[in-house]
Order: C-alpha cells, then sequence, then structure tokens
C-alpha cells in the first residue's frame, strides 16, 4: 500500500521556483551595512510570497548567527530591528 502511494505523496511533479536564502543574504547584508531599511518590515515589503518572506527570515537569522547583524524586538508583536555589526569573511552552507 505505501509504495503505491510513494508517487501520490511526491511534489517532484511541481514546479516550483524556490528564492535563493543565499541571495536573500547577499542583498541584506549590503541594505543593512548601508543602514538602508533598518527593520524586518521593510525589508521584507517587496516579497510577493510568503516563500520569499521565509527566505529573507532565514538570511536574517544566518547573519545574527554569524555575528554581522543584531536582531532586537520589544515584543513578540513588534517589528524586528536590524543592526549592522560587523563585516568579515563568510562561508555560507546556503552558496552553492
Amino acid at each position: 500500500l505505501l509504495r503505491s502511494l510513494q508517487h501520490y505523496w511526491s511534489i517532484d511533479h511541481l514546479d516550483l521556483e524556490l528564492p535563493s536564502v543565499q541571495s536573500a543574504i547577499d542583498e541584506l547584508r549590503v541594505r543593512v551595512a548601508a543602514s538602508i531599511e533598518p527593520n524586518i518590515d521593510d525589508q521584507i515589503a517587496n516579497c510577493t510570497r510568503k516563500i520569499e518572506i521565509a527566505a529573507y527570515f532565514l538570511a536574517l537569522l544566518e547573519l545574527a548567527r554569524w555575528g554581522m547583524v543584531e536582531l532586537a524586538q520589544e515584543d513578540w508583536l513588534s517589528s524586528i530591528a536590524v543592526r549592522h555589526k560587523s563585516e568579515g569573511v563568510v562561508i555560507s552552507e546556503w552558496s552553492q
């Protein structure tokens, strides 16, 4: 039964254009270093799909993990502020 459902559960037939997390990281590094759009709401304003928002959020988390940005939020409903911390040489697991 499970073998017969294997094709049913697959999403290989979908032609998905997924956003690049690495591209989002590269774009955010430039924007944050230039102090352009200092909060996440401004960063994702031009996103048209939820998956793009997810890519930018992952990118911000990666930049915070690498110590390149600092993220702050007053409470769980407020916007996430983004502050540039430093530049460094980063080898990203998201790049191909």
